[in-house]
């Protein structure tokens, strides 16, 4: 009797130590994190994080948030502000991977099984040879996707697979384009030939009207005095305007929080998603132009970037409704990587293919593109690639006429100019 009443008290102490880790689990499992409300702005709600595995901090099956350069998991009992920060990015990329789990067409992407590391209050810049770039100067206000340690890697600094870094927000002064423009108008050389140039133009004036004139004693020299004045004030007076502008106009500070801005997490696991095809390498248009959209299909939003509120201060807001047209520099300058162009050339062809094959070609588009592809010399020919594949293995043909979705694409290249 002893024995059967001590066996049921193991049993009813194990299920209530059960019990009790099980509740600890859900109830620890709800926290705070950054959405988009009804009228897109950033606000806290409350929401669940799945398929976390640790009772105390954000380890979960498929990522793991830990602090900037450690491997230490960010616990629940941290900085509130920490926390928020850990369960915003935890909650989004966790929508992202489950959106690619449902919408994979024709297998296209290799969704993560793995557990992925993602930093955050990250500071120290990434080295693809010793992962942490130690020694040099801080960085804040971006994220970054970082691909798996490779040949280049320095072996004393271990090995490494794909990781996102969100790195600390801190206001900081960055040039704008009036700034710069200002830096270069602004110095004595520029000066003087500016106002020298305006000088012998005068003067040639000067002459040509007093050749022209004097026989009928209509020349005058105050009107050519003036001009001269007015050339010498333009001179020196221009850089003074300048600056003046640019304190009126530019932003004071640039500040970005990206680990609490969800389309901002979404393109990073763009980057994650699409590495198979466009790898880590390098920023091209083509390389952010993709999580760029792959943020929208996710969000549904064709804006990135804007109502940002106190997360974001002088960031230029990225429109998948942009109307430009196709610039050289679209392909060879760095700094045009992060805008439009690709997102709202992205949405007009799925839009223009229409809602049944729209994505499937867009996303199909990536089996052809590389690091190294550029807007017009191999964006197009991938989508016309893409569209041969997808009408070669459709069972039903009629749905899908190759030549008309060609047709289709082709005009929208038109209309953006390629």
């Amino acid at each position: 009797m002893k024995t059967l009443i001590s066996k049921f008290l193991s049993v009813t102490l194990i299920a209530l130590i059960s019990f009790n880790n099980y509740t600890y689990a859900e109830s620890d499992s709800t926290f705070k994190a950054a959405l988009r409300n009804k009228h897109d702005r950033i606000r806290f709600q409350e929401v669940e994080l799945k398929d976390l595995i640790s009772n105390n901090s954000f380890e979960g099956k498929y990522f793991k948030i830990v602090m900037a350069n450690t491997e230490r998991v960010i616990t629940f009992n941290e900085d509130e502000e920490v926390v928020k920060k850990a369960a915003t990015v935890y909650f989004h990329l966790t929508k992202a991977r489950e959106y690619f789990l449902n919408n994979n067409p024709d297998n296209i992407f290799d969704v993560p099984e793995k557990q992925l590391t993602v930093r955050i209050e990250e500071t120290i810049d990434y080295s693809n040879t010793i992962h942490f770039k130690t020694g040099a100067a801080p960085k804040y206000n971006t994220a970054y996707t970082i691909g798996p340690s490779n040949d280049f890697t320095n072996p004393d600094y271990g090995s490494w697979d794909s990781e996102i870094w969100f790195f600390k927000a801190e206001k900081e002064k960055r040039k704008s384009g009036i700034e710069k423009a200002f830096e270069q108008v602004n110095n004595s050389e520029l000066r003087t030939q500016l106002a020298s140039t305006m000088l012998a133009q005068d003067l040639i004036s000067t002459y040509l009207d007093y050749y022209n004139y004097r026989i009928f004693d209509q020349f005058f020299i105050e009107q050519h005095l003036t001009s001269m004045a007015i050339s010498v004030g333009i001179g020196v007076l221009l850089p003074f305007a300048l600056e003046y502008t640019s304190k009126l106009i530019a932003p004071k500070k640039f500040y970005l929080d990206t680990a609490l801005i969800p389309e901002a997490i979404y393109h990073e696991y763009g980057h994650i998603i699409c590495g198979k095809y466009l790898g880590f390498i390098k920023p091209t248009a083509i390389v952010e132009g993709y999580p760029n959209y792959i943020s929208y299909k996710i969000s549904g939003s064709k804006k990135e970037l804007h109502k940002t509120g106190k997360y974001a201060t002088g960031v230029a807001a990225k429109n998948g409704k942009s109307k430009t047209k196709y610039k050289f520099e679209e392909d060879f300058k760095q700094a045009y990587a992060h805008g439009s162009f690709v997102f709202s050339l992205l949405i007009d062809l799925e839009e223009s293919f229409g809602p049944e094959f729209g994505t499937r070609i867009v996303f199909n588009t990536l089996k052809y593109l590389n690091s190294y592809s550029e807007i017009k010399r191999n964006l197009p020919n991938a989508v016309f690639q893409a569209i041969d594949e997808i009408e070669t293995n459709i069972s039903d043909s009629d749905k899908f006429d190759g030549r008309l979705f060609k047709l289709k694409a082709q005009n929208v290249f038109v209309n953006k100019g390629l």
